[in-house]
Parts: C-alpha cells; sequence; structure tokens
C-alpha cells in the first residue's frame, strides 16, 4: 500500500471530523467530541474508513467515479463527504 493513500485517508478523515464537530448543536457537539464519527483502520494492505464503525469506504474495493484513463475524477474527501452525507440520510429515515 502506498503511503501517501494513508496521508490523504488520515487527512480527509481530519477535517471531516472537525467540519461535522463544527457544524454540530451543542448536544451533538458534545457527543462527536468524545466519540468522533469518523475513523479508519488499516492491516497494512486495506485501509477502511468508518461513520460509527460502520464501513463506508475501503481501499480495495472504491467505487469511485473514475475518467476515461481510470483516473479518479473526485478528491477522496469529496468521495467520502457524499458518503457520509448518503448515510446520514438514511440514518435519518429511522423513526421509533
Amino acid at each position: 500500500m502506498e503511503w501517501h493513500l494513508n496521508d490523504k485517508v488520515d487527512e480527509c478523515v481530519y477535517v471531516l471530523n472537525e467540519e461535522i464537530y463544527s457544524d454540530s448543536e451543542k448536544e451533538l457537539a458534545a457527543l462527536i467530541e468524545d466519540y468522533p464519527p469518523l475513523d479508519y483502520l488499516s492491516d497494512g494492505n486495506t485501509i477502511v474508513i468508518r461513520l460509527f464503525q460502520c464501513e463506508i469506504w475501503n481501499s480495495q474495493e472504491q467505487d469511485r467515479p473514475t475518467d476515461d484513463n481510470g483516473e479518479y475524477i473526485n478528491p477522496l474527501i469529496n468521495d467520502i463527504r457524499a458518503k457520509v452525507n448518503k448515510r446520514t440520510q438514511l440514518i435519518g429515515q429511522i423513526k421509533l
């Protein structure tokens, strides 16, 4: 695995957690300050980004849009942001 991908994932998770925290109301901000919504794991071969401990992205099974040359169209952070938004919309549908 290339180290620069690890660095990109680390930065992506950090920046998105900061965005989520800074845009949160007081009660949510207090919760996610202790339990950041995004984290990532790596076994040395694969990196997994998780939202509240549920996998949303996997470096071995990337489903990101590519151009005709196979290059990713968007920066990783944009694709992860879209995945987070999609998951939070789904979670918002839960009613008890």
